[in-house]
């Protein structure tokens, strides 16, 4: 293993800091080339220090030892769309109808739908049925709960990244 330098340090902090972030976030907030950043992050990975996960098609990086379910969920609460229709199902406890989650959330039908779709195919959330319908719910809403929450600045604002690279570059 090649020795820690200050790209593969700050790399790591920010695996920390933004869990999934995506390669090309990297290159930017980082300010070097992409063939920089994938020879860092594929050094940090073989070494067993971060995860680089791509199977989604995107390369996202998450710290050492996080747990494949949480992969899913960071790579699910980074769409905002997924983010709005988990948070409407946080909301309640009850869980809610596709036409609840719409109105919660503020997203069409369609969207809606799909992320639905992908909750339900990742054994993220389960349908249930109610006296008043078919309810959708989430398996562990006190984990996802906490995984969105750690998220939170770094999903809120890219500024958060951009300031921790900013302070790393004094």
């Amino acid at each position: 293993m090649h020795p820690l330098n200050s790209n593969r340090t700050r790399i790591l902090q920010l695996a920390e800091i933004s869990p999934g972030i995506h390669l090309r976030e990297l290159e930017r907030v980082l300010n070097l080339s992409l063939h920089s950043v994938r020879y860092h992050v594929d050094s940090l990975a073989e070494s067993g220090l971060i995860i680089c996960d791509k199977k989604t098609g995107y390369s996202r990086i998450f710290p050492a030892g996080t747990p494949q379910q949480d992969i899913v969920l960071y790579q699910f609460l980074r769409v905002n769309s997924s983010r709005r229709v988990v948070s409407a199902l946080i909301s309640s406890s009850e869980g809610l109808s596709n036409k609840e989650i719409c109105a919660k959330s503020g997203l069409a039908k369609s969207t809606v739908s799909e992320s639905i779709q992908k909750l339900l195919e990742h054994h993220i959330a389960f349908l249930e049925l109610s006296e008043s319908g078919i309810k959708l719910r989430l398996y562990d809403s006190e984990h996802v709960s906490t995984l969105l929450q750690s998220l939170g600045p770094a999903l809120d604002s890219k500024d958060v990244v951009q300031n921790f690279v900013d302070l790393w570059d004094f």
